[in-house]
């Protein structure tokens, strides 16, 4: 899993600039959820904006961005627990500073080493997730700031700070979107 992370990201960063590529923004993320402590991670996002058709009706659908997001969470003794979530993120940009709202879908597991004598416990919960962040200049960066809550799946509040880099479009993928 690391190694393919590593390749993905060293992929984003050396292959030359296209229009594909430019959509696509990843961030090394920290995050802190209650009962679970301190979590590290990182997030994909990815802009809609040229998948979506130019026609008028589409509206809001060319403003939606897709992102997915993984946290391993450290806080556990004698056990393990990390989140993927997936979902859509919609942009309320306002000036120079980018609210979003979003919801997707959330996994949670939890496993526990040697929950009783030769044997292991472990849980793989689904739910959803609601999404609310903001997104704000950081240098020359873009970084964020999201409350993720979710309802079933691992049924944990996150909070969760991140700097994107790579493509420079995107609805949240820069503050300073007009759309």
């Amino acid at each position: 899993m690391k190694r393919a992370a590593i390749i993905i990201a060293l992929a984003l960063f050396t292959l030359p600039a296209s229009p594909a590529l430019a959509q696509v923004r990843i961030a090394p993320q920290v995050s802190w959820g209650e009962d679970v402590d301190l979590g590290i991670g990182g997030r994909l996002l990815i802009s809609l904006s040229r998948l979506v058709s130019d026609d008028a009706d589409a509206g809001f659908l060319r403003r939606l961005d897709a992102i997915a997001s993984f946290d391993y969470f450290t806080g556990c003794n004698n056990c393990s627990y990390f989140e993927v979530t997936s979902g859509l993120v919609l942009p309320l940009t306002i000036r120079q500073w980018g609210p979003y709202v979003g919801a997707g879908v959330n996994v949670g597991r939890f496993s526990a080493d040697h929950a009783s004598p030769g044997l292991d416990a472990s849980d793989t919960d689904l739910g959803l997730a609601l999404m609310l962040g903001l997104l704000f200049p950081l240098g020359q960066q873009q970084a964020f700031a999201e409350l993720r809550s979710t309802a079933g799946g691992g049924e944990v509040t996150v909070f969760t700070f991140g700097i994107q880099f790579g493509g420079g479009g995107g609805s949240t993928g820069n503050a300073r979107s007009s759309r």
